[in-house]
């Protein structure tokens, strides 16, 4: 799994969501998933069309579920610090841009 990982984008897509109102991260991070080559399993906007018991995110190489949808931007966010964590600040890994569109994302403005 750590091949797979990114940390340079993990570290600046954590900064991201913590920038955003807890009330957009849901949409932040389908954001951050839909747009850089992530995995994202969440019900249909179409009530009863496609609604899985588990919710699962993986972006940059973090896996997140959750049954309930609320706390997946939450589940993420901890599995992510958690990566960041257990690294010594010599990854040496170059950080990516993110794509985003923060206007869909309640991004807090600074």
């Amino acid at each position: 799994m750590s091949t797979d990982l990114h940390i340079g984008r993990i570290r600046n897509a954590v900064e991201l969501l913590e920038l955003v109102q807890h009330s957009g991260r849901l949409s932040a991070l389908k954001n951050l998933a839909l747009n850089n080559g992530g995995t994202w399993d969440l019900p249909s906007d179409k009530p009863g069309v496609y609604d899985p018991l588990i919710k699962t995110v993986q972006v940059f190489g973090v896996f997140a579920m959750s049954e309930d949808i609320a706390e997946l931007p939450k589940n993420w966010l901890s599995a992510a610090t958690n990566i960041l964590g257990g690294l010594d600040d010599t990854s040496g890994e170059t950080a990516n841009p993110l794509r985003l569109d923060p206007s869909q994302c309640g991004v807090v403005a600074q």
